[in-house]
């Protein structure tokens, strides 16, 4: 676990499902995070488990099979500034007015990891403000949590994990860059292009709300 790691778990209810908690980076520099002000004592005991280099979410699903949120996390109001501060800022349900700059939320289909109904939760609550905030949705179809990025090529994985693997054969980057180099040359919102998937996997794309 990084020194600014820690659980985040939704502020309105003490048993909070797996799709409303994630491990969250806080700009605490190079400080420690002050653990005992974030976990429980439960959840102080469950550090070891807690330090993996595998993605979070099937960790928070075996997680909280077993324990609620407030039995591991304290209380969002108690938590240190710095914590606060970041938690607020990475909950979508926080948002009260929608950024000019437009957003793109890609997901794979066949994602058993993080569901695809979590970016249409986001995506919904988005755009229920005033003005909506305009974002663009497109959904890979056939492909994974891994697949979307590649394929692995093996050997390259860190000592740690599959962290820092590198990835060839991706039908979805070339869509990415396009799209974010359109922002950079303000090519007018909504954006005329259609992603392909390199003419490999079907996408369906979403571009209003």
């Amino acid at each position: 676990m990084r020194p600014y790691d820690i659980i985040r778990a939704h502020r309105t209810t003490a048993n909070a499902p797996p799709a409303r908690a994630a491990v969250s980076n806080f700009e605490l520099g190079n400080k420690a995070a002050p653990l005992a002000k974030i976990l429980t004592p439960t959840g102080i005991g469950l550090i070891k488990s807690l330090v993996q280099t595998q993605c979070v979410t099937p960790l928070l699903n075996t997680l909280f099979a077993k324990y609620t949120a407030s039995k591991v996390v304290r209380p969002i109001t108690t938590l240190p500034p710095a914590v606060q501060k970041g938690v607020n800022q990475a909950d979508a349900d926080l948002f009260t007015a929608a950024s000019s700059v437009p957003l793109l939320l890609v997901h794979a289909t066949a994602d058993t990891f993080v569901p695809p109904s979590t970016t249409a939760t986001i995506a919904a609550t988005l755009c229920s403000l005033k003005p909506p905030q305009p974002l663009e949705r497109w959904f890979y179809t056939g492909l994974d949590h891994h697949t979307i990025i590649g394929t692995a090529i093996p050997g390259t994985e860190n000592a740690n994990g599959n962290f820092g693997q590198s990835y060839s054969g991706s039908t979805t980057y070339d869509d990415m860059i396009r799209w974010l180099s359109n922002r950079f040359a303000n090519v007018p919102w909504p954006d005329p292009y259609t992603p392909t998937g390199d003419g490999i996997t079907p996408v369906t794309q979403t571009n209003s709300c």
